[in-house]
């Protein structure tokens, strides 16, 4: 109402002295733009004015709506001038950029900052636009388009400023103006005042339903988001880690939470705002950042969707205001849809990949089988706190948790597997249980980080199984003792016990007169089997023995002459070599059967490769034996016994074999 003049004269409060034909004035607000032309200066007055220079003197509402002017602008082509300001490029992707830009800021920061109240005034505004801007020219090059936008958006901040500081009222009254921008103003009052329902009109009641909505919006955001390549990241956060698979996980996070559950408590109704289920997402990613180690995959996408939910929950808070019937809208678009994706992930069922996990029994009868003992030693080996190692390899990793290790990983393999196919008898040497162990090893070098507690188990577990493996084969000691031999006279006869107790001579027959060339065959052998590649595994060991011919009956009808290094060591041992150069044939025919029978690009093929070429190096080092001890003659020299005193019924047994 307008106050009463407090003269005494009475005659000028009715309304219609103020000229004929004129409305009342509370009516003036609804007066047509022709009537209102013709009002006169002093009569221009209206009792909304004060309000509206009430809502000018306002300065987080004028920056509100300063922003959502340059944000929303459209070039010619119907882009957004801003598009490119939006968010700062990624340090991995752009790392050029950190290196000319010190201080980087996006306009979804300015976002945050001004949801936050940390803008004052309009000049403290400015001061971010400013430095945005300048980044950018500072980055891109004066010809690109990225450069041209940023001076154009710059050069759009002043002249919006320049009117919001003259008229503020056409921003919010002006009806020339598109309705996408009367809109955005809306947006700006709102989102500054939060939700005043007491303020206006279109600031409505949210409903429960609405709010479920927009936590339905923000679930849906998590569970599409995708990285560079498009693969999803919320795979492994729908379902918790199995209990009885990984109860260390229980140990450490207090308050375990996965997608499952936060879609329940949405198809349930339990939240009653959007920042409970804000909550319950920045959880499910610590526990996740907590449990996981710096650089792992499930840490890095954690993190991943911890921006995305941080700046998805901004945006649907904004879009709250955009519409005075966002309830519909946001109805319409989930029945557009269908079923909604809380209600999917909702209804999923626990892991199944926990079924596999019944225990591999040692047979009795098998308990001195050495397939079963180098099993055994795998599977038993601890660290100094007693937790065995092995155990993170007894099962492969969740399809569910860890797709990408089966499309990175050809050949998953398992120590459970392993055990099984021991159990069913499907392996028929040493060397090939270690085989798959290898692969087992390898592939869990591949998959983690080289610093990571996995990879450093995967090679102390592969050391150790190598080391068995040389063990049960018997595959030790005569190489270094007989490098030890010096000069050109008979050293005594020399006896290696063995475990079950037999005694071998490793000098005797035709290598007692040419104890070089002993040597030199125990080198060349002793050279391939110390030989160890960069990341700890020894090739070798892969080629100890021959394929089973009840697994492997094709291997024996394209390989015409198999060979293994057992079987050349047994040959070195019978004396069966008159000169180097037939134990380089029988090396050289090992590594070519196992590059005609396996694939090319394989791992044991390039094995293969690899050791020829440490075998040819080791020839080369060597160098070439003298001819006058490769030319001599090995037959039966006369000579005169010593009478000499016999110490062990073993030497003496070893020494006549000398003779025969």
């Amino acid at each position: 109402m307008r106050p009463k003049s407090t003269s005494g004269d009475t005659s000028s409060t009715p309304p219609v002295k103020r000229g004929p034909g004129r409305p009342p004035l509370k009516r003036r607000r609804t007066s047509s733009v022709a009537s209102g032309s013709k009002k006169s200066d002093d009569e221009s007055d209206s009792p909304q004015e004060p309000l509206r220079k009430r809502k000018k003197l306002d300065p987080t509402e004028v920056v509100q709506q300063l922003y959502d002017l340059i944000r929303n602008h459209k070039k010619d082509d119907g882009t957004l001038l801003c598009d490119a300001f939006i968010r700062a490029p990624k340090r991995r992707q752009e790392p050029g950029y950190y290196e000319v830009v010190s201080n980087p800021i996006d306009l979804l920061k300015i976002q945050q900052k001004l949801k936050t109240d940390e803008y004052e005034d309009l000049d403290q505004l400015q001061s971010d636009i400013e430095l945005l801007v300048n980044n950018a020219k500072a980055f891109y090059k004066r010809n690109s388009q990225e450069h041209k936008d940023a001076c154009e958006f710059w050069e759009l901040f002043l002249s919006s400023k320049q009117k919001v500081l003259e008229d503020p009222k056409s921003l919010a009254t002006d009806d020339s103006s598109d309705s996408k921008g009367k809109i955005i103003l809306k947006v700006g009052k709102l989102s500054k005042r939060g939700v005043d329902r007491d303020t206006d009109d279109t600031n409505e009641s949210w409903s429960q339903e609405d709010e479920l909505s927009f936590c339905e919006d923000l679930f849906t955001a998590v569970m599409t988001a995708a990285d560079d390549t498009n693969r999803p990241l919320h795979l492994v956060f729908q379902l918790l880690p199995s209990k009885k698979r990984y109860p260390k996980y229980y140990e450490v996070i207090d308050n375990p939470i996965d997608l499952r559950a936060i879609a329940r408590k949405i198809q349930e109704g339990k939240y009653t705002a959007l920042n409970e289920m804000e909550k319950d997402l920045l959880q499910m990613t610590r526990n996740a950042c907590t449990f996981n180690e710096p650089g792992s995959q499930i840490y890095k996408d954690a993190k991943a969707l911890r921006k995305i939910i941080l700046s998805k929950k901004i945006e649907v808070e904004h879009s709250k205001f955009s519409s005075g019937k966002t309830s519909e809208r946001i109805r319409n678009k989930r029945l557009r849809v269908g079923q909604s994706l809380s209600a999917i992930t909702a209804a999923l069922k626990d892991d199944e990949d926990d079924s596999d996990d019944e225990m591999v029994d040692v047979p009795g009868e098998d308990a001195e089988n050495p397939k079963w003992q180098l099993y055994l030693a795998v599977k038993t080996a601890s660290n100094a706190q007693g937790q065995e190692l092995s155990e993170p390899f007894w099962n492969l990793p969740s399809k569910r948790y860890y797709p990408d290790y089966y499309k990175e990983i050809k050949n998953p393999l398992s120590l459970m597997q392993i055990g099984k196919k021991l159990k069913r008898g499907d392996y028929g040497t040493v060397s090939e249980v270690a085989g798959d162990m290898n692969i087992m090893f390898e592939n869990a070098k591949k998959y983690n980080r080289a610093d990571s507690r996995l990879y450093k188990d995967a090679v102390k577990l592969q050391k150790l199984m190598q080391s068995k493996v040389q063990e049960l084969l018997e595959f030790d000691h005569q190489y270094s003792d007989s490098e030890d031999d010096s000069g050109d006279e008979p050293a005594p006869p020399k006896t290696v016990v063995t475990s079950k107790g037999s005694t071998r001579c490793l000098t005797r027959g035709k290598y007692l007169d040419n104890i070089p060339l002993k040597r030199r065959l125990y080198s060349l052998c002793k050279c391939l089997i110390d030989y160890v590649c960069e990341d700890g595994r020894q090739p070798m060991l892969m080629f100890m023995e021959k394929p089973s011919k009840k697994l492997y009956p094709d291997y024996y009808k394209v390989i015409d002459q198999p060979i293994d290094m057992l079987t050349i060591e047994g040959n070195i041992k019978a004396e069966k070599y008159q000169s180097e150069e037939e134990v380089l044939n029988d090396f050289k025919l090992m590594f070519s059967n196992c590059k005609q029978y396996n694939e090319e690009g394989s791992m044991i093929y390039e094995d293969a490769i690899k050791l020829q070429k440490v075998l040819m190096d080791r020839v080369k080092e060597l160098g070439p034996l003298t001819n006058d001890i490769i030319m001599k003659k090995t037959t039966p020299r006369t000579l005169t016994p010593k009478p000499r005193k016999v110490i062990t019924s073993s030497i003496t047994t070893c020494s006549n074999s000398h003779y025969a």
